[in-house]
């Protein structure tokens, strides 16, 4: 029987482990016989299996991966930083407004607050002296989150020293300063209020004991409001009088 050299040969063989197919691989002309590859598929159609045998590995690669991960972000951004060493002409005006607004602050506390049982609370207040006086540009320099964050800070601040005052104490004050300072950080990332000073009203509100007869929100005018308006008076005027500051405020 003749036999044409281009046919192809196929046996199928049924088998447990699955079907098995001949194909040519290779053909010689001086031969007249045909050798043949066997190219097992095997089809698996059964589950994978979810025992803790296989799920385990995953799970400690996907740990050490976070731990790795981890690891490089304590290392930071890597990103190149302001100068270490910038001596400018501007450390002049930041110097002297400085000076200008916390002398006012202090003036104000010791002749204004202090006769009526009151206190400012420098300590807040020149923190954010600091950012008016030199980070003109920043977002917590801006109105808005100066007056803003101190406020609501205030207020907060009170809320939880009225929450706690039935504990014993200093236990009620600690716990309400814990949890003013926790409630103020979100609420000004809320509203893009980037006034870190304000953490510090929020703990001198806690531990406000005068006034207790208009349970102690005086403190919210009386030293926080008028505080904050001598800040944000003097830097505006004192900031706009070098021309080569960008304006300020930014934004209102």
């Amino acid at each position: 029987m003749l036999r044409n050299d281009s046919e192809e040969m196929q046996e199928g063989q049924q088998g447990g482990s699955g079907n098995v197919v001949l194909m040519p691989f290779s053909r010689d002309d001086d031969d007249t016989g045909m050798a043949m590859e066997a190219i097992g598929e095997e089809f698996v159609n059964a589950p994978v299996s979810t025992s803790s045998s296989t799920v385990g590995p995953r799970e400690e690669c996907a740990s050490s991966r976070f731990f790795l991960v981890y690891l490089r972000r304590l290392r930071g951004a890597g990103e190149k930083g302001p100068p270490f060493f910038a001596p400018s002409v501007d450390l002049i005006p930041t110097f002297l407004f400085s000076t200008v607004i916390m002398l006012t602050l202090g003036v104000a506390d010791v002749y204004g607050f202090e006769p009526h049982g009151l206190q400012a609370y420098l300590p807040a207040f020149a923190a954010s002296c600091a950012l008016t006086a030199c980070f003109t540009t920043a977002p917590g320099a801006q109105p808005q989150a100066l007056l803003g964050s101190h406020l609501l800070a205030a207020l907060i601040g009170l809320s939880f020293a009225h929450a706690t005052q039935s504990l014993e104490q200093p236990l009620g004050h600690l716990l309400a300063s814990v949890f003013a300072v926790a409630f103020l950080a979100p609420v000004c990332h809320i509203f893009g209020w980037f006034q870190p000073s304000s953490a510090a009203t929020a703990v001198s509100a806690v531990f406000y004991e005068n006034g207790q007869k208009d349970g102690g929100y005086i403190f919210v005018i009386f030293p926080v409001l008028i505080g904050v308006s001598i800040i944000f008076v003097l830097s505006w005027l004192l900031n706009n009088l070098i021309p080569w500051r960008p304006a300020y405020p930014v934004w209102l």
